[in-house]
């Protein structure tokens, strides 16, 4: 398995690229159009909400699509 040092996601219109660097050299690139993403789809995201009670964040990516992820309850988190 090869250890990826930096991701760099660019968004240009409605396309996201994504550039996996291993070794300062690049190792992948993933192209994905905004109105078509896959599940397994690297993606920009913004966190709109924390739930500390629930452990949880409320996310805003793609095409204006929102949902939620799980957080592990030994993540410390702050909100700002």
């Amino acid at each position: 398995m090869q250890k990826i040092d930096k991701v760099i996601i660019y968004r240009e219109n409605d396309l996201i690229y994504s550039f996996a660097y291993s070794k300062e050299k690049l190792y992948f690139t993933v192209l994905d159009k905004v109105d078509d993403l896959y599940s397994e789809s690297i993606l920009p995201i913004k966190i709109t909400k924390l739930n500390k009670a629930s452990h949880s964040a409320f996310l805003e990516y793609g095409n204006k699509q929102t949902g939620y992820i799980n957080l592990p309850k030994w993540l410390k988190t702050q909100d700002g």
